[in-house]
């Protein structure tokens, strides 16, 4: 397997791992995928299998993410207490990580998990944040040294918490 970096040619391998894991209303397609690919900053790379891609990652700024704050809780923006811009251009949000079904268990999300955190210290962030989807993904996570700041039982349609996470590097 080999890990590379994610830029926005390759946003057709990233719609065919969504369409792998996702059902048709939940993937993402061109016009949600080349915005986050697309933002200056952002960080991502693609894992494969050969020339077969299997899996990607992908965090950016926490300016990539404006506008979704009605999703979240009045303190809360990304996971996170409110910033100030300052301590916000430090934080990377960390966006997806999603790994083809056919290869899951195999660690490679916790690789691509690996990268983007080496990737963000690399480039001067001093933590990650995150909101992630099931308690199998937040103990991934954990593993990692990600510590759940604030939860929203049953969030999902399917009954799912939605916990956000802060990963200090």
């Amino acid at each position: 397997m080999q890990i590379e970096r994610l830029y926005p040619q390759n946003y057709k391998e990233v719609a065919s791992i969504e369409e792998k894991v996702f059902n048709p209303e939940v993937a993402e397609d061109k016009e949600e995928i080349m915005p986050v690919l697309n933002y200056p900053g952002t960080r991502g790379f693609i894992m494969r299998d050969g020339v077969k891609p299997i899996g990607y990652a992908v965090g950016g700024p926490l300016g990539l993410f404006e506008g979704l704050e009605d999703d979240y809780p009045e303190d809360f923006e990304y996971g996170i207490k409110r910033e100030s811009p300052k301590e916000s251009a430090k934080t990377l949000y960390f966006h997806a990580v999603v790994v083809d079904p056919e290869y899951r268990g195999g660690g490679f999300g916790g690789q691509l998990i690996k990268k983007v955190i080496d990737d963000a210290k690399s480039q001067g962030y001093d933590k990650i944040a995150l909101s992630v989807y099931s308690k199998e993904n937040v103990s991934l996570f954990k593993k990692y040294g990600a510590k759940i700041v604030h939860q929203q039982k049953g969030f999902y349609e399917d009954g799912q918490d939605l916990a956000y996470c802060i990963l200090k590097l």
